[in-house]
């Protein structure tokens, strides 16, 4: 966040008009519903705080640097209006690589707002405008009313910013679905993440099966760029093709890995790989109720993997040697998984449950 080296807006933005009107709201929803609210509904883009309000389906926005004057303007603040509002309770904000769009993500749908555009003197939205209408784009609307019962477990964007806007959606029927703005109804491609071939051509037969196994996709996380060879992404040839490997977390402590690649429309998902080799090996896999994971851009790659009770797991993910027997995918015959995780640190939350 670029803010100006004096921090007094760290004093005032508690004071904010903003706050005091979500703090309200927030109290009397606590109040009406009787349980604990666990939302990320806050992000900052350079100078500017972004707040969603649910009870009234807005997005507030307002200037960090307003509030590092001499006098602060403490009721200073935008107003960003959903067209189509979203129907679902949002828990959490994500705005994509190239800051053009927000998606406003909840267990039983996913809206994108595009934010408005900038002029003026201050380059503020709209020039200035202090109540605007901003397009708002349904996701995946049609999959949500149809099947009642479907959760959305997690979302994130596609991380290259130079690209066409694409969504990658994990849903309780353990199936990946990635989706472009352009057509926000139908996924361009999909991937079945259950981890045998007779669960991936019935995911609704044995969703209830999977999931007493603890080998239900929870989370999901993009690594750095990297240059594979085309069969990790099913494609024919021999050139090599940039791609970035997708690491997926399961309930039961297990991890997949796949590749996803999007250039010039050319959309391509890779052929699932997995379970990863865990090192040391652990009889429970150190631990079940696995709930996110975190891909850092290190040399090598880091997955921070966190638990339900609080564990955080640092794993480090590691090249396998190409005579490595112990690297061949029980899942998929003759298919070699590239890598391996080496678990070497974890990281006790005392006093602490991680909420998912």
């Amino acid at each position: 966040m670029a803010v100006e080296c004096n921090d007094q807006w760290r004093n005032f933005l508690g004071k904010h008009e903003l706050f005091v009107k979500l703090r309200q709201n927030v109290e009397a929803e606590v109040l009406r519903s009787n349980r604990t609210l666990n939302k990320n509904l806050f992000f900052c883009l350079d100078d500017d705080f972004f707040a969603w309000d649910e009870k009234n389906s807005v997005l507030y926005t307002t200037s960090l640097r307003n509030l590092n004057t001499e006098n602060p303007e403490l009721s200073d603040f935008k107003t960003l209006l959903c067209i189509n509002p979203p129907l679902f309770e949002v828990d959490y904000l994500l705005v994509n690589p190239s800051q053009h769009y927000v998606a406003l993500i909840g267990a039983k749908g996913l809206t994108v707002l595009a934010l408005p555009k900038r002029w003026g003197k201050r380059s503020e939205f709209e020039g200035g405008k202090s109540k605007i209408n901003c397009k708002t784009i349904p996701v995946a609307e049609r999959l949500f009313t149809s099947s009642t019962s479907l959760v959305l477990r997690h979302a994130a964007w596609y991380p290259d910013e130079s690209e066409e806007p694409h969504l990658l959606l994990l849903l309780g029927d353990n199936i990946l679905r990635l989706y472009s703005l352009k057509d926000p109804h139908s996924p361009v491609r999909t991937l079945s993440l259950s981890q045998s071939e007779e669960q991936s051509m019935s995911n609704a037969r044995g969703s209830s099966y999977t999931a007493s196994l603890g080998e239900v996709a929870v989370a999901f996380d993009f690594g750095p760029l990297v240059e594979v060879s085309p069969v990790l992404l099913g494609q024919k040839g021999k050139a090599n093709l940039f791609a970035y490997p997708l690491y997926i977390l399961y309930e039961n402590g297990e991890t997949s890995l796949t590749y996803v690649s999007i250039s010039h429309s050319n959309v391509n998902i890779g052929r699932l790989q997995g379970p990863l080799p865990m090192y040391p090996p652990a009889e429970d896999n150190y631990g079940y109720y696995a709930c996110a994971i975190l891909c850092l851009s290190h040399v090598p790659n880091v997955l921070v993997i966190a638990t339900e009770s609080g564990l955080l797991y640092h794993c480090v993910v590691l090249e396998a040697e190409e005579d490595d027997d112990q690297t061949v995918c029980n899942t998929c015959s003759n298919f070699v998984v590239p890598c391996y995780v080496v678990i070497w640190r974890t990281v006790y939350l005392l006093n602490c449950s991680l909420l998912f």
